[in-house]
């Protein structure tokens, strides 16, 4: 049994873990020499850990099976913030990522981060009921969700299509120093699509698991 939730500062370990493993290598790449010495789970630990930031817990929701583990994890913050990331990337690092991350954004969007479900509870419907409990953040302030997935994650880029969710572009760094060659979708769906095929899935049999979720703006 699956329970749906909000994080907690408790959480930070795994959503940390979940994302550096959501990434393909793209946070290794980007942190692993921010801080001689501090491994890149752990760094992002401390900033997910953090009340104010996009990246923080609060941005997150947990889906926790009976043994209060954590099983999934879906982060959502304003695509404004993650332009700001964008900016912040090392110099050194800046041209070969410039090609792989598209600052454009349809509207207002608000920015799927990370959508990760451990290898023991997949198959199991989580990341369907990870995304259906999105509409817990205040939607009602955007137009559109978008988020990023690989190309060759062919049973994601299913799911996200069972949202309404379409690709807008295609992203690929064509820089050597870039270590990984995958391409990358940038997809969205418009908000009202969103949730009318939230409707879809709940008239499909899909039905809500448990939840102890309050609605919530992001940080």
């Amino acid at each position: 049994m699956i329970t749906i939730r909000n994080a907690q500062k408790k959480d930070k370990n795994f959503i940390a873990s979940s994302m550096v493993k959501a990434s393909g290598g793209i946070c290794e790449y980007l942190l692993s020499d921010i801080i001689a010495g501090i491994g890149v789970d752990r760094l992002l630990s401390f900033e997910i850990g953090k009340d104010h930031s996009p990246l923080s817990y609060k941005n997150c929701l947990i889906g926790e099976d009976k043994n209060g583990t954590d099983a999934g994890v879906v982060c959502a913050y304003d695509a404004e913030d993650f332009k700001m990331q964008l900016t912040n990337i090392p110099n050194t690092k800046r041209a070969a990522v410039n090609k792989f991350y598209s600052a454009y954004f349809p509207g207002k969007s608000l920015y799927i981060d990370t959508v990760f479900v451990s290898e023991k509870h997949q198959r199991k419907g989580i990341a369907t009921q990870l995304l259906m409990h999105v509409n817990t953040f205040d939607l009602h302030s955007y137009q559109f969700l978008t988020l990023y997935v690989w190309e060759t994650n062919l049973a994601a880029i299913s799911l996200y299509e069972k949202f309404g969710f379409q690709v807008l572009s295609t992203h690929r760094s064509d820089n050597d120093n870039f270590p990984i060659s995958d391409k990358r979708l940038l997809m969205h769906c418009k908000i009202n699509t969103y949730e009318t095929h939230v409707k879809k899935l709940k008239n499909k049999g899909v039905s809500l698991l448990s939840s102890t979720l309050s609605s919530h703006d992001t940080v």
